[in-house]
């Protein structure tokens, strides 16, 4: 039972970081120009998407770019992964079959006879 209400909290925890992630990518969307470079992110900010009312040092946006890689590379690898184990399923269903003596009578096939 300790369980199951462990696993209960932890999908809420995460469906709620979920709608966090949806709501602040959604809403918060505003663009830096650093350098002549245009950094586009969101993030929960008071001001407007023109006048974001804050700035990032050079460090803060290299963090900012390695998470947003980190988050992509995850998200492209478990779908990959998500790809495989749905083929292998599929595959190894095909494969499995129940052996019987007419399949293994099938399978004792020869080519023909030379002349």
């Amino acid at each position: 039972m300790r369980r199951k209400n462990v696993k209960s909290v932890i999908t809420a925890l995460l469906l709620a970081l979920f709608c966090w992630h949806l709501g602040s990518v959604t809403l918060f969307p505003h663009i830096h120009v650093v350098d002549g470079v245009v950094i586009c992110h969101s993030h929960p900010y008071s001001g407007t998407p023109d006048n974001p009312g804050h700035s990032h040092s050079s460090a803060q946006l290299d963090a900012i770019a390695q998470l947003s890689m980190l988050v992509f590379v995850l998200t492209a690898l478990t779908g990959v992964l998500a790809l495989f184990r749905t083929f292998t399923a599929a595959v190894c269903t095909r494969m499995r079959q129940e052996v019987t003596p007419a399949t293994v009578h099938a399978l004792r096939l020869r080519g023909p006879p030379c002349r």
